[in-house]
């Protein structure tokens, strides 16, 4: 009886596989103008203290390490609150679509009055890819689903000297510092007169290979 199955990457299965809402019915849901584009913003600072990583036994012995990961995180989260009033005001036919970490505290961003400004927290990424038309992000994996359904991505990483902190799939995506830069390439992708280069799209394919489906 065979007991060993090769299943890949169950997470991404369903990404990949699955049609999610349609967008007629994702634009409808949440009240988005429908013949706008979306353009989803992915953050990854989830809501905790450093005291929260010296109770953990799994963070406790880098207690050192993490606290400088805290810092971080914290000054690119402060960096990002500033910046979404930017991105809607330079972007106004686009709705602008925050996605938070589950874990994230969103009360913050009640600040942002933009009118094409929306927050989502509620759907799965299933249900918006097929919606998305652009994605900015902060270290989020959800760049790399983005990657098998061809949606451009562009991180924004704006202390720079966080950006120690940048993860293995960087590479596959812009990375921008400055919100100027990363304004012109959004704008750029959204009204088709640029395309991420090949260099990009040749990583993005070695890493969902090598990492979701290469058998260890």
């Amino acid at each position: 009886k065979q007991k060993l199955f090769v299943t890949g990457s169950p997470k991404i299965d369903v990404a990949f596989r699955s049609n999610g809402l349609d967008r007629p019915t994702f634009q409808k849901k949440y009240s988005l103008p429908p013949k706008r584009k979306n353009v989803f913003i992915f953050t990854s600072f989830p809501k905790r203290e450093v005291s929260y990583y010296e109770s953990d036994d799994c963070f406790s012995e880098n207690i050192l390490f993490m606290t400088r990961v805290h810092q971080a995180i914290r000054q690119t989260e402060t960096a990002y609150l500033a910046t979404l009033p930017k991105i809607c005001q330079a972007l106004p036919d686009s709705n602008i679509i925050l996605k938070p970490h589950p874990l994230e505290d969103t009360e913050k961003y009640s600040v942002i009055s933009s009118p094409n400004f929306r927050i989502i927290k509620d759907a799965s990424i299933v249900d918006c890819l097929p919606s998305i038309d652009l994605a900015i992000h902060w270290n989020s994996t959800v760049c790399t689903e983005c990657w098998f359904h061809q949606i451009p991505t562009l991180q924004y990483s704006p202390v720079q000297d966080a950006d120690w902190l940048l993860s293995d799939f960087s590479p596959g995506n812009p990375v921008f510092a400055s919100v100027d830069k990363l304004i012109d390439s959004a704008q750029a992708i959204l009204n088709k007169k640029r395309k991420l280069s090949k260099t990009y799209h040749d990583f993005q394919k070695g890493y969902i290979e090598e990492n979701y489906y290469k058998p260890d």
